[in-house]
């Protein structure tokens, strides 16, 4: 439920005749505020109510009065952070007075995206050390608590009560990409920072736009609408929700990767399927695959059994599943958290009939192994007293994964993944609250929606920007780093050239490449201390306009073919050279006009790479770093790795880029 302010305050007025003076929650004791602003401060108070806002560094005091619904908002004129020779201190007096100590001027940074975002300093790459060192009081967080919205809401909650000074007791809990960006930034510039942590992990880039955002994109507009009319009675609006989800289930199987909408027939041929012994859980390449795998089997039914009613008996289901026998629909559970339930489908009379039945399952796996996990006595077809045993063979197609399905429907509630529902809740309360810029660090719950991504990600930037009413301010993102998804046909490569574009299409954007930091076996790679350096270079450099800093390695120029080789260019961004670490440049892919790729000999020469193989004629087209997991390893000046990058233009195919050949 939103909590608008007049509700806010007229449920303090109902405890004690009148509403006290409240500051939004982003305010308190140890904030840091940008220096050099006119920053704003707000809150509620009782509506006509005068309001009065001293800061130690402002000669005078500042009044206001709250407006009818209660809401006031003064600007403080902030100086340079060295003009403030010890810690500020700020009042709001109105009916009661607020006093917020060790007030702090200087850069402040709003930190958003999802998990490798919301990663801690405590878990990542040498936490001990890290945190027993991080005795630095002039960097200061705060963290916005995860909650979501159906509409904007005009507060949020500090996951830790308010500001946090960093040390030893308190460094654990900060984003660790944050933390090593701040203390990049106050060491290089001898400022306070201070870092707003708004993530979430596993969220996708939807959540954090809001709907007028996605208006203008086109995007989502059955989910916007449904938002936007959404009742206030649990029971009306729940209803409403089931139906929409009752929609997205029967749409699953329009997706070009699923068998086709008659899979569950008798007549469908399976013959090219693979087999599996059920019950059992998903092995080999499966066992990494989140999404929908397609399930048939065929039984006997006696003739004198076939004519009554049935019950198909399931071991527990990870995680969500449909069945069908001949075509028709006996039972579903879509409900999340019930990957450890059986299930009991009840089968109508009429549905069997003698001799061949078709018993038919749809599998969604949302999250780590799936499949039907239990005893082989649990999976019967149970018609009177007697059981029909399903274990055994059955035929199976994986269908589309969870990126590559259409977006889930809204029946579990509100949730993380809804869209606009983190901006309502975390993004919307602190739009007044003056920053120097943003850090960006998200894309993985997007793969298998590249083309979208490209349309909401700049269209969520430019949004920001208008909410602040900053102008361009900076804002920098990190590339997703080499991860092993499983069978990836190329998303990860397409959501990584998304936010290369991206950078392209709005200004005041930078990336930065982690192609050289991540970890294969592990979506949350450890080093957050270089993905924040990084990102600290580029504020360096592009913001603060410290020339002297490299804030990116080599990035791709253009291209000319040289008999059986192409030579590339590239531009050094201040560097003099191009470096390799190891014996061979990696992850080099070379194609003719038949569009194949094939792994390349690439060597440098000056500021170019000359890439060839032997026995490709006429090449046409160059990749590099192109795979999902490939681990990069040219460089250059400050130990900055050379982005991917391809040149040709060539759409990806429906199933995905192949792996290059050897």
């Amino acid at each position: 439920m939103r909590i608008t302010a007049p509700l806010f305050i007229a449920a303090l007025t109902a405890t004690s005749g009148l509403a006290e003076v409240k500051t939004a929650a982003i305010f308190g004791s140890g904030m840091v505020l940008q220096q050099k602003s006119q920053t704003p401060v707000w809150g509620w108070a009782s509506p006509g109510e005068e309001i009065q806002v001293v800061a130690s560094w402002l000669p005078a005091p500042l009044s206001t009065t709250a407006d009818p619904n209660g809401r006031w908002m003064v600007k403080l004129k902030t100086p340079a952070a060295v003009e403030l020779k010890s810690p500020g201190t700020l009042e709001v007096r109105g009916a009661n007075t607020l006093r917020f100590d060790n007030i702090a001027i200087g850069e402040v940074w709003l930190c958003s995206g999802q998990s490798n975002m919301e990663w801690t300093v405590g878990i990542s790459m040498n936490a001990k050390e890290e945190v027993a060192a991080a005795n630095h009081p002039s960097i200061r967080y705060f963290t916005v608590a995860n909650e979501v919205a159906i509409a904007p809401r005009e507060d949020c909650r500090g996951e830790f009560g308010g500001w946090r000074v960093m040390s030893p007791a308190t460094a654990a809990d900060c984003t660790a990409v944050g933390y090593y960006f701040a203390r990049e930034l106050q060491k290089q510039m001898g400022v306070p920072v201070g870092i707003i942590a708004s993530d979430w992990g596993g969220t996708p880039v939807e959540s954090w736009a809001s709907n007028e955002v996605l208006a203008r994109t086109g995007e989502y507009k059955e989910y916007r609408d449904l938002l936007a009319s959404l009742d206030p009675d649990p029971a009306k609006r729940q209803a409403a929700l089931d139906g929409l989800g009752e929609k997205w289930w029967k749409s699953v199987d329009e997706n070009p990767k699923s068998p086709g909408k008659d899979w569950t027939s008798g007549s469908f041929d399976d013959s090219a399927w693979q087999t599996m012994n059920m019950p059992g859980a998903w092995q080999g390449d499966l066992a990494q695959f989140d999404g929908f795998v397609y399930f048939r089997t065929v039984i006997d039914v006696p003739a004198d059994a076939a004519s009554g009613a049935a019950v198909l008996e399931l071991p527990p289901i990870d995680d969500r599943d449909d069945a069908w026998i001949n075509g028709v629909h006996v039972g579903s559970l879509h409900a999340p958290n019930a990957w450890n339930n059986p299930r009991k489908y009840q089968v109508p009379a009429g549905t069997l009939k003698p001799g061949k039945n078709v018993i038919s399952l749809r599998i969604r796996d949302d999250r780590g192994n799936g499949g039907a996990v239990g005893d082989a006595s649990a999976m019967n077809l149970r018609i009177g007293g007697k059981a029909i045993p399903l274990a055994g063979q059955w035929k199976y197609k994986v269908g589309p994964s969870v990126a590559e399905s259409p977006y889930p429907p809204l029946a579990d509630g509100i949730n993380a993944w809804t869209p606009s529902s983190l901006y309502n809740a975390m993004i919307h309360p602190l739009r007044n609250y003056t920053i120097a810029g943003a850090l960006w660090y998200q894309g993985e719950s997007n793969r298998g929606r590249g083309a979208q991504y490209l349309k909401v990600f700049p269209a969520m930037i430019e949004g920001w920007r208008s909410d602040w009413k900053l102008g361009e301010f900076p804002f920098y993102l990190v590339q997703l780093a080499p991860f092993n998804y499983g069978n990836d046909p190329g998303l990860t490569s397409e959501i990584r050239e998304v936010q290369h574009l991206t950078t392209t299409m709005v200004p005041h954007t930078a990336m930065v490449c982690t192609m050289d930091i991540g970890n294969p076996a592990d979506i949350h790679p450890l080093n957050k201390q270089e993905v924040g350096r990084r990102l600290a270079l580029n504020a360096l450099n592009k913001h603060y306009g410290k020339d002297g800093i490299i804030c990116s390695g080599p990035t791709y120029k253009s291209m000319k073919v040289d008999g059986d080789a192409i030579v590339v260019e590239f531009d050094l961004h201040g560097g003099k050279e191009i470096t390799v670490k190891g014996d061979a440049l990696l992850h080099f892919q070379i194609a003719g006009a038949d569009k194949v790729f094939h792994r390349a000999t690439a060597t440098i020469q000056g500021n170019t790479v000359r890439v060839s193989r032997d026995g490709l004629k006429a090449p046409v087209a160059v990749r590099y770093g192109w795979e999902g997991a490939c681990e990069t390893n040219v460089f250059g000046a400050d130990n900055l790795p050379m982005e991917p990058f391809r040149t040709d233009d060539w759409a990806m195919p429906v199933n995905g880029w192949p792996a290059p050949k050897e």
